[in-house]
């Protein structure tokens, strides 16, 4: 039997392991691998490759897909979908896999480390260290046992934060669109109850209609104790202009974005207790390893269905 041997794009950062497993794959005839590419670029390497891998760092265009002529299949390396035309994709008979369960465990510990960060003010503390201050008293903190925690997205990601906090000996309320069976620590809230019950917030949730601006002046205005925020979703999912309000008005005492994304202008927040990061939350040598397992496992489906 003749084996194809596959031509791959890579587009975003992605671990030297996986790059180089992939590389030796017998399925695989050549992989051109360039992070950070302008957009004439990619659209001049389009037509000749069969697989394009991406993450989140770009978006495929229908000028895109014009141009990839011998494109074969997409892989999103990594959860979300937003940033992918699944319905014309299909329309074009290209495959598309995304990998949903690699960046998991990373993504819950990267938020319960975000929770305790913020609410020891670790981050403050430090930056006052480096202006040569020492102001031990104003950075005092608070426990997280005791806490009512509120998880907006309870898919795989929501679950395991809720299974990582269990021994800190706190109340946990979740929101997602179908209320879950068998939940063992949390009980189903609305985001209303959420906003006011809870002293703590993390939100994971896919970006789409429903969720773009899901945590907006409603919400903002329901809080009623200060709340520590982490959003590890999309940037969209909080309408920015509610939550600088809330930072203001000390109903959101700290928050952190994760990702930041490329080209959002973040002087307006300046000196607000908000920390934007660059999506780091799967970005774990573990999470990628296992993403590298994924991706070669999609490129031997495709060689020999």
């Amino acid at each position: 039997m003749h084996l194809h041997r596959f031509r791959i794009l890579v587009i975003d950062p992605i671990s030297n392991n996986t790059l180089e497993g992939i590389r030796e794959m017998d399925e695989v005839e050549e992989v051109h691998y360039d992070k950070y590419l302008d957009e004439s670029s990619i659209l001049e390497l389009l037509p000749n490759y069969e697989v394009l891998v991406l993450r989140s760092g770009y978006t495929i265009t229908h000028e895109w897909l014009e141009k990839a002529i011998n494109l074969k299949c997409v892989i999103r390396a990594g959860v979300g979908t937003d940033n992918i035309p699944q319905q014309l994709l299909q329309e074009m008979r290209i495959k598309f896999y995304n990998i949903p369960h690699a960046t998991t465990t990373s993504v819950a510990e990267y938020v319960v480390g975000s929770i305790l960060i913020q609410l020891r003010n670790l981050i403050p503390a430090h930056l006052s260290i480096q202006k040569g201050e020492w102001k031990k008293a104003e950075f005092i903190g608070n426990e997280l046992s005791g806490k009512s925690i509120g998880l907006i997205g309870y898919g795989r990601i929501g679950q395991e934060i809720d299974r990582l906090l269990s021994p800190f000996n706190v109340n946990v309320l979740y929101y997602s669109r179908t209320k879950k069976r068998n939940v063992a620590h949390a009980r189903y809230g609305t985001l209303e109850e959420i906003a006011k019950k809870c002293e703590v917030i993390s939100v994971q949730v896919p970006l789409t209609r429903e969720t773009y601006n899901l945590l907006d002046e409603n919400f903002f205005s329901s809080i009623k104790n200060p709340v520590t925020l982490i959003n590890v979703a999309r940037y969209n999912v909080i309408n920015m202009k509610y939550l600088k309000k809330a930072l203001i008005n000390g109903k959101v005492r700290s928050c952190l974005i994760d990702p930041f994304e490329r080209g959002y202008d973040i002087s307006p927040y300046d000196e607000l207790p908000i920390y934007f990061l660059p999506h780091l939350g799967g970005n774990t040598f573990e999470a990628q390893d296992r993403i590298g397992e994924e991706i070669k496992s999609i490129i031997r489906e495709l060689t020999y269905k």
